[in-house]
């Protein structure tokens, strides 16, 4: 797992034309300028699918209603731009790695229900608008545009 890869997936945009980028970027600026950076705490581990051969090792965050209210805020631009709800709920999660091989599976997932220990909390103070590369060695993510949550007027 390279850890520059972990990633927390606010809205999967997809195939993103170029001319749309800028219009994205204005809202993500939007956005953030809404949200005081806040800090969100890690859960469980688990996998996608959740049963039969995982494809996704990940680690669930707690409710956190700032996380919330990002996400929503995000998806109501995002839903001008023509952009839709997602089927599935948010499902906040850092997204750990991919799983290469089905060999030993069974073994990681038997694993992934025994780890325990605590994770530090982490302060989320930007969001990054992501390019994603899926290659067979691999996803390759390259940062498009960053934007810091707002300042706080203390």
């Amino acid at each position: 797992m390279e850890e520059n890869n972990f990633h927390l997936t606010l809205y999967f945009l997809g195939e993103v034309d170029q001319e749309e980028i800028p219009a994205i970027q204005q809202l993500l600026q939007a956005t953030t300028r809404e949200v005081p950076p806040f800090t969100v705490e890690f859960d469980t581990l688990g996998t996608f699918p959740p049963r039969g051969v995982p494809r996704v090792v990940w680690i669930g965050l707690k409710e956190s209603t700032p996380l919330q209210e990002l996400y929503r805020s995000l998806l109501g631009r995002l839903k001008i731009l023509g952009y839709k709800e997602e089927k599935k709920p948010f499902f906040p999660h850092v997204t750990l790695g991919r799983v290469r091989s089905p060999r030993n599976t069974g073994h990681l997932v038997k694993l992934l229900k025994t780890v325990r220990g605590s994770i530090p909390a982490e302060e989320v103070r930007e969001i990054f608008l992501m390019e994603s590369t899926l290659t067979p060695k691999g996803p390759i993510y390259e940062v498009v545009s960053r934007f810091s949550l707002k300042k706080s007027s203390g």
